[in-house]
């Protein structure tokens, strides 16, 4: 049995501290897409990290998107080791202005890959 989580962090951010971090983003991110009003960074894809801006009008967040089982491969269940990867991961990508502490848990997903052997056919007589 495999057992991947995928977790959402978030953090809420005034109008200006946003503004200043996804000018930088917007500078040297080619993996940029716009999705109404969040833009998607998939510049940490590989790692397994998704990073979205959400910027409206009222609500300026980050959100981040981590697939443990991408960013561990086999070893997704070390979650110590999936804590200090992501916080160097964090950390890198906002230029070490943030870390992993600054980001509140937001959403969590599971999802489980069961051996259920051979599935047999059944005929209708």
């Amino acid at each position: 049995m495999y057992i991947n989580r995928i977790f959402e962090l978030s953090m809420l951010m005034n109008h200006i501290k946003f503004q200043k971090i996804f000018d930088k983003v917007r500078e040297w991110s080619e993996y940029l897409d716009r999705n109404g009003e969040e833009y998607i960074d998939h510049s940490l894809a590989a790692e397994g990290v998704t990073v979205i801006y959400r910027d409206t009008q009222y609500k300026k967040k980050i959100k981040i998107l981590v697939n443990s089982g991408a960013m561990l491969g086999s070893n997704g269940m070390d979650t110590a080791k999936l804590i200090r990867r992501l916080d160097k991961c964090i950390g890198r990508h906002f230029g070490y202005q943030h870390k992993i502490d600054d980001f509140n848990l937001s959403g969590m997903a599971m999802t489980v890959d069961i051996n259920v052997g051979r599935v047999k056919r059944w005929r209708h007589t």
